[in-house]
């Protein structure tokens, strides 16, 4: 398997309203949340939005993460068979498998 299958298959789209970019969002988070966020990670390259809805669900749900992420690549590593949350295993922000 190659590594670039399994990444992810699209950032979605920009919404028209607006909405700040991940420089923007951080300039406040980076200094009042107990989470890291490294700059050099794959994930790094998207916007907050594509993940979270700040005006809706703050928390990403496995549904927001199967935007990009298909069922059909994760088939590809066994260990996706089961029926555990995205974050059981995978630790948001950091790139990294607990």
């Amino acid at each position: 398997q190659s590594r670039s299958r399994l990444q992810p298959s699209c950032p979605p789209k920009k919404q028209e309203t607006f909405i700040p970019d991940r420089d923007r969002c951080l300039t406040c988070h980076r200094k009042s949340s107990k989470t890291t966020f490294p700059d050099r990670v794959p994930m790094a390259r998207l916007n907050c939005y594509e993940c979270h809805q700040p005006h809706a669900r703050i928390k990403p749900s496995d549904d927001d993460c199967l935007r990009c992420h298909t069922r059909e690549v994760l088939a590809l590593k066994p260990v996706h068979k089961s029926d555990k949350s995205c974050k059981a295993c995978h630790i948001p922000h950091q790139w990294s498998i607990r």
